[in-house]
């Protein structure tokens, strides 16, 4: 057993947190600082917590507590949004631990620090956010790569934090790459052979964004749904009212936690907020063949012009 005081310790921030911890998160920007906000570390985890309040397959919550399980790789505790204990189950790999520490662990956590987590990619042009949203998918992080290519930075894939501030709603930065499957990086032109895969089973890669990565958060312009759908063309429309909260509802990553971290009036209250002050559209595309030049056309068309 190593003793506390010989295991290294790496400085992250992501997501506008300051993260101490003892394990190395190359997907992570570094961080400089003194003093940190989350501490993350290795550690054994209970198989139950006591008086839990909500409960899924793979989780158990309560306020301020937090356990996700998956026997073929790890369990992660999160507790007061200011600390993660990780353990290795069954010889996970390094990468298995990370997809999940950085997925559903730090959902919770995020969740429990009282910021809202979006399920969506989000791009930067002109100093403007645009967060790309959508169900799994549904081409966030694909169209997210197209735009990137087009001249836009990246400021997070897949989680994309919010948070109002003077009535400014803001995106902060995030997870500086982008996680494409085979066809799309194929369409992008892109060697596979050249990057990670995010688990060796999956036909889905991690690439870096590099200096198209911005590192510092933005004001947010607007939120655009993906939907698929089985008839050709293109369409949009702005979202108004109840729809519109119920969209930004139905797209926080990790909702379900909610109940059992006893953060719903929380989350109700910034997602009003949200709602009133960012545009939100839903974006209907084919669901075949794969239009990504396009796609980004129309994007920039409606949304971005449009924004000028």
């Amino acid at each position: 057993m190593h003793k506390k005081q010989l295991v290294p310790t790496f400085r992250y921030n992501a997501f506008g947190i300051n993260i101490r911890s003892e394990i190395e998160l190359p997907e992570l920007p570094p961080g400089n600082f003194n003093a940190h906000d989350v501490e993350i570390q290795w550690g054994d985890n209970p198989e139950e917590l006591t008086d839990v309040k909500g409960r899924g397959v793979l989780y158990q919550a309560k306020k301020d507590d937090f356990i996700f399980r998956l026997n073929s790789v790890g369990s992660y505790r999160a507790q007061n949004g200011s600390s993660i204990t990780v353990e290795r189950l069954n010889s996970a790999t390094d990468e298995e631990i990370r997809l999940f520490l950085l997925g559903s662990a730090f959902g919770a956590m995020i969740h429990q620090r009282e910021l809202l987590p979006f399920h969506g990619s989000t791009v930067v042009k002109d100093g403007r956010a645009y967060v790309i949203g959508g169900s799994s998918g549904a081409g966030k992080s694909s169209l997210a790569a197209t735009l990137v290519k087009r001249g836009f930075t990246l400021l997070a894939d897949d989680i994309s934090v919010l948070k109002t501030e003077a009535g400014q709603p803001v995106v902060y930065p995030g997870i500086p790459h982008l996680k494409l499957w085979e066809d799309v990086m194929r369409k992008l032109e892109e060697d596979v052979t050249l990057y990670p895969k995010v688990r060796p089973q999956l036909l889905k890669y991690r690439k870096p964004a590099g200096e198209d990565f911005i590192n510092r958060s933005a004001p947010l312009h607007s939120i655009v749904i993906l939907h698929s759908k089985n008839t050709p063309g293109f369409e949009i429309k702005p979202v108004k009212g109840v729809e519109k909260f119920n969209l930004l509802k139905n797209n926080t990553y990790r909702y379900q936690y909610l109940p059992g971290l006893e953060k719903t009036l929380e989350h109700f209250r910034m997602a009003t907020e949200l709602a009133r002050a960012c545009k939100v559209f839903q974006l209907k595309r084919p669901t075949s063949p794969l239009l990504l030049e396009e796609l980004a056309d129309y994007f920039v068309e409606k949304i971005v012009q449009k924004a000028t």
